[in-house]
């Protein structure tokens, strides 16, 4: 939702697109947004200077549609035995990924890869 998307762009004092990569790069701060955005889901009343969790309670990962997005893109970057090494690395985490239901049909965030 857009206002949710506001709020993390306060919150974290940059760009949507910005906060998505930082999360993927592991920003401390950008992961305490996501998981307080998350909570207040489900528990509107919670307060961000309520969420505190210990760095091995969370973790991030992309669903399997998400990686196959980022493998199809990732020809714009590789070629020959590279793409085909890049691409057997994406293939081991697809394997493995989640399945996202609700991903098909919908415009969806930045992909950061």
């Amino acid at each position: 939702m857009s206002a949710e998307r506001e709020i993390i762009e306060r919150r974290f004092g940059g760009t949507y697109g910005a906060w998505a990569k930082a999360v993927v790069e592991g920003s401390s701060l950008a992961r305490r947004i996501l998981l307080w955005v998350l909570l207040k889901r489900t528990h509107p009343t919670v307060k961000y200077d309520d969420v505190d969790f210990a760095w091995d309670e969370l973790r991030v990962e992309h669903s399997r549609q998400e990686l196959g997005e980022i493998r199809d893109k990732l020809s714009e970057r590789f070629s020959g035995q590279d793409l085909l090494d890049a691409q057997a690395f994406i293939d081991a985490d697809i394997a493995a990924a989640i399945d996202d239901d609700e991903f098909a049909g919908k415009v969806q965030p930045p992909i950061v890869g």
